[in-house]
C-alpha cells in the first residue's frame, strides 16, 4: 500500500531515480505511524533503502519491532525527556485511503489549533488518551543508532503541527539532510520560512505536504 497521495512513489521516481547506487540510501521518517497502511517508509524500504523510523505510540511501536524494522520508539522535538505527555487519538477505524484509521492522524505531544477542529468535528468517532512518552532531539536519537548514520538522503516529517519543534532538534551543519518532506497542515508560510532559513528551496506540494530540497549553491540544488 502506497503513501498519502502516493508520495512515496513520487518521491523515488521524481528525485532518487538517478541517484547513484554505491551506497545504502537512508530515509529518518519522524512520526512512521503503522508500518503498511500510509507509511512512507514501507516503499523506500522495498526500494533497499535503510529507514529508521521513529514513533512515540507503543502500538506502533511493537508492529513495527514485530516486523524486525529499525524503529526507535520516542517523540522528537527540540529537548531531552522523560514521562512527557502524549495524546493518542483513536479514530477507531474510519475509512481514509483503501484503509481504516486508528491512531494515524491527530495523535501528538498536544493537540494543535487545527487539529482541535479536525478532532472536534469527529469527536462522535474520536477517543483520545494522555499517555507518558520518552522526549528526544532527533540528534540525540540518531546518536542511538547501533549503526552510525552518517548521511540522511530524505528527512519526512509528520507529527501533527510538531514540525518545527523536530526541525530544531537536528544539527543541520553537522547532517543535512538531502531532501526533506514535511506535513504543512495548515499550510503556514511560517514551516516555509523557518526551512528556506536552513538553506532549502520548496520545491512542489504535495497537500498537505510539502518539499524541499537543500541548495549547495547559487540557484542550485542537491538534486
Amino acid at each position: 500500500m502506497a503513501a498519502e497521495s502516493d508520495i512515496d512513489i513520487h518521491l523515488l521516481n521524481h528525485y532518487f531515480a538517478q541517484r547513484p547506487n554505491g551506497r545504502t540510501h537512508v530515509l529518518v521518517e519522524i512520526g512512521a505511524a503503522s508500518p503498511e497502511y500510509l507509511s512512507i517508509g514501507a516503499g523506500f524500504r522495498k526500494a533497499g533503502w535503510r529507514v529508521l523510523s521513529v514513533e512515540p505510540n507503543p502500538i506502533f511501536a511493537e508492529q513495527h519491532r514485530r516486523m524486525g524494522h529499525e524503529i526507535y520508539e520516542f517523540a522528537a522535538s527540540d529537548s531531552d525527556a522523560d514521562e512527557v505527555d502524549f495524546y493518542l487519538v483513536n479514530l477507531h477505524g474510519i475509512e481514509y485511503q483503501s484503509g481504516e484509521i486508528t491512531y494515524e492522524s491527530i495523535s501528538s505531544l498536544g493537540i494543535r489549533p487545527e487539529f482541535q477542529v479536525q478532532l472536534d468535528d469527529l469527536s462522535d468517532k474520536a477517543s483520545v488518551e494522555r499517555i507518558k512518552v520518552r522526549q528526544r532531539r532527533l540528534d540525540t536519537i540518531l546518536a542511538t543508532a547501533a549503526v552510525e548514520v552518517a548521511h540522511i538522503d530524505l528527512l519526512c516529517i509528520d507529527v501533527e503541527g510538531w514540525e518545527m519543534e523536530v526541525l530544531g532538534g537536528l544539527d543541520f551543519e553537522k547532517l543535512a539532510p538531502s531532501v526533506i518532506v514535511l506535513e504543512n497542515f495548515g499550510n503556514s508560510s511560517i514551516y516555509r520560512d523557518r526551512i528556506g532559513a536552513l538553506g532549502y528551496v520548496l520545491i512542489e506540494k504535495f497537500p498537505p505536504n510539502e518539499i524541499f530540497v537543500r541548495r549547495y549553491g547559487e540557484g542550485q540544488s542537491d538534486i
